[in-house]
Parts: structure tokens; sequence; C-alpha cells
């Protein structure tokens, strides 16, 4: 069973890493922590240009999931928090030579029990005018 928690829309800019960030409970509401996640995978998608993904992987719990809520000021939206953040290196989105695309960006994490938990991020690649070839 895939629970859809957080589907997060946001920009991306041309060679920085975005931070991807949501607050994550499980079946029982309660907020995951890492000792709940038994494995996390990522699919990116170019869905200007394709429909197959153009990156996956693997990510660590201990990476990417907090123990507690974090508040900081990164996460701008509610004072409650996130427990899961994930720096995604900028290579993971090729800009090419499009002025304007859209990543989706799909992980999904197995609990110790088999159950999916999957976040969807959806970010609109802008160009930055100061790295443009003259």
């Amino acid at each position: 069973m895939t629970r859809i928690p957080t589907v997060g829309i946001g920009k991306l800019f041309e060679g920085v890493s975005p931070s991807l960030m949501a607050r994550v409970v499980g079946s029982d509401a309660v907020a995951i922590t890492q000792s709940d996640i038994a494995s996390i995978a990522y699919t990116i998608w170019d869905l200007s240009a394709t429909s197959s993904a153009i990156n996956s992987g693997s990510l660590d719990a201990a990476d990417v999931v907090f123990d507690s809520l974090q508040t900081d000021d990164r996460w701008t939206v509610d004072d409650t928090g996130y427990n899961f953040r994930w720096a995604a290196a900028a290579s993971l989105f090729p800009a090419f030579d499009a002025i304007k695309k859209t990543f989706r960006v799909e992980i999904v994490l197995t609990d110790t029990v088999a159950a999916e938990i999957a976040l969807l991020f959806e970010l609109t690649l802008s160009n930055l005018y100061s790295r443009a070839e003259a």
C-alpha cells in the first residue's frame, strides 16, 4: 500500500542543489524516525521532454530522515517543522538549453513493515542569467 502525504511545488535554480523537505508521518499519524524506514528510492522525471526517468537511486535514512521535527529558517510552511530533507545534487537536474523545464521527483520510503510512503515534488527550472554563456 502506498500513501502520498506530500506534494511539493517549487523552483529549481540552474546549478543549485534544491532542498526537498517534508513532514512525514506513518500509518499511526506519528512522525517517522530513521529506525522506521527500511529503504528510500528516488526517481526524477523531466516532464518537459520525455516520459522516461532521467535519474534514479537510493538514499540512506540516516542522511535524510530526522528523529525529531526540525524548525529552522529553511522550513517556512508552519511552526511544527519537518523530518525529511534531501539536498539533491544539482547535477541530477540537467538544464540543457531549455528556458523553462519542469522536473518531478518521486521519493518512496518503505517502512519496516513494507508499507510505502510516497513524496512527490514538482520543480520548475529557472536558468540563472548570471551563468549564461557569452
